[in-house]
């Protein structure tokens, strides 16, 4: 009777190491599951805000951030549209993500609500459509939208340098159509210098591209996000 007795108590014994070990085993995979979930995670950007006058280029460059086709045309931008936690993939290694995209008419109505974004907003992108730019009546729009911008963006308490950096789209339509987007040549075009120099010390960088072109855009987004990560 004793030796049944040591044999159930033994079975007991291996039973509770068995349903133990099921238990460590339960827990490590949960441990793994959430290691890998969180080394997967996208690397957040912060929140962007993009703006320039009608025709400048904001849907497309937008819709590059989002992986949206734009080989189609475009329609006018007419009411403003709030997109959040924007996801970038195939760029890099590592997935990153925006935290937030607006995109609004480029209309003189719009000034306040863009002001408002660059108070608030980590990254600010101004676009500049670099085949008006020698037009005086253009010209001179963004200049005061550039002048606006730099004062509400010296409004921010951050402690970080508040930057304003300038997309200059349409360059194979501008009289800079044989350069490459490499070329810093377009910085010391007179037009140009003028609105850089109205940003102060919140001027950024300034990025020349064809968004409808492959290879420029990707070089663009990868620009982008290297400038906003370091």
């Amino acid at each position: 009777m004793s030796k049944i007795k040591d044999y159930a108590l033994l079975a007991l014994g291996a039973a509770a190491l068995s349903a133990g070990s099921a238990a460590v085993g339960y827990l490590s995979n949960k441990l793994v599951k959430r290691f890998v979930v969180k080394e997967n995670k996208p690397k957040a950007l912060g929140t962007f805000a993009i703006w320039g006058q009608p025709d400048s280029g904001k849907t497309t460059f937008i819709g590059l951030l989002m992986g949206r086709d734009n080989s189609s045309k475009k329609e006018q931008t007419l009411s403003k549209d709030v997109k959040g936690r924007v996801l970038l993939t195939g760029f890099f290694d590592d997935d990153f993500e925006i935290q937030e995209l607006v995109d609004m008419p480029g209309t003189k109505d719009r000034l306040n609500d863009w002001l408002g974004l660059v108070e608030r907003s980590d990254h600010v992108f101004y676009m500049i459509n670099l085949k008006r730019i020698s037009e005086k009546e253009y010209l001179r729009k963004v200049k005061l939208d550039i002048e606006k911008t730099s004062k509400s963006r010296s409004v921010s308490n951050s402690k970080i340098r508040r930057k304003i950096n300038v997309v200059g789209t349409h360059l194979d339509q501008s009289k800079w159509k044989e350069l490459d987007d490499s070329h810093n040549i377009l910085q010391q075009d007179e037009s140009l210098r003028e609105v850089m120099e109205l940003m102060g010390d919140a001027r950024g960088y300034f990025y020349p591209a064809n968004l409808l072109d492959k290879s420029s855009s990707t070089r663009l987004i990868k620009c982008v996000v290297n400038d906003c990560i370091n």
